[in-house]
């Protein structure tokens, strides 16, 4: 609410004051929406492997799709290069926030879809709907890179040439590079285990030595909450209400012109 109510005070004044503050609004736009993707983003992957799926298949197919990376932005420009860039960027993102839900459902029968009599036997549509899952997602990327570098571009100060489109980006890419430790590191926190042969003291397995215990008395750490799980879903839902705040705030600062952008240079007379 509050951040709704800073928006919505920001979009209703026009001093130059209030123009700062809005740079500002909108650079936080750009450091935080990685949240919403974040867990599939950076933990999806691990949690396939940790299920049964060769890490040098997954590898080879990510290495296959660089070849639709290279080519999606010749098809994707057509609708960036407009006054209009980031609308691609905000068409995109519910689509993906979407796909979070499909990442989940789609690791959570993974087990069940390579194991064959309790060995790993990988069918052939397994890959399949591997390709497609992980196709899916990463075209969706691409193409809110695109969009978002096509707006850099537009209000780069040009008289700076790539130094300005390079400080946008590293401002951007900060958002992912926080996001991605967090993550990973959430992961242990939210995921609950207990002992399968300790049920009179409740061993949770939290530390090593209540692990060790477990596995003297000859039993394992059962999980009975998977972190993943409960990460992707309040990643997505956080996903959702920063859309919902700053979906405006995008389609605001848009329309700006160049001038809007550039640098203020005060010389000092001499």
């Amino acid at each position: 609410m509050l951040l709704a109510n800073l928006a919505q005070t920001l979009e209703s004044q026009d001093d130059k004051s209030t123009q700062a503050h809005r740079r500002r609004l909108f650079w936080l736009c750009r450091r935080t929406p990685q949240i919403g993707f974040a867990a599939t983003d950076n933990v999806a992957i691990l949690k396939l492997i940790d299920a049964g799926v060769p890490k040098d298949n997954i590898v080879f197919i990510k290495t296959t799709m660089f070849v639709v990376k290279m080519i999606l932005p010749l098809v994707v420009v057509k609708y960036t290069s407009g006054p209009k860039p980031m609308n691609v960027y905000l068409t995109a993102t519910p689509i993906k926030l979407l796909w979070n839900i499909s990442f989940l459902v789609f690791i959570y029968y993974t087990p069940k879809l390579i194991t064959i009599n309790g060995s790993v036997s990988i069918p052939i549509y397994y890959y399949v709907l591997l390709v497609f899952v992980l196709s899916i997602h990463d075209i969706i990327d691409t193409i809110m890179i695109v969009s978002l570098l096509a707006f850099f571009s537009r209000i780069s100060d040009s008289r700076f040439g790539g130094t300005y489109m390079t400080l946008l980006n590293t401002l951007s890419n900060l958002g992912g590079a926080w996001s991605s430790p967090v993550t990973i590191g959430m992961i242990d926190i939210l995921t609950f285990k207990q002992c399968s042969l300790d049920n009179k003291n409740k061993n949770n397995c939290s530390t090593p030595n209540l692990k060790n215990m477990c596995t003297t008395i000859g039993g394992d750490c059962v999980v009975i909450v998977n972190g993943y799980y409960v990460e992707t879903a309040v990643c997505t839902i956080i996903g959702i209400i920063w859309f919902c705040i700053f979906r405006n705030i995008f389609k605001n600062v848009q329309t700006k012109g160049r001038s809007y952008w550039l640098v203020n240079i005060k010389r000092q007379r001499k």
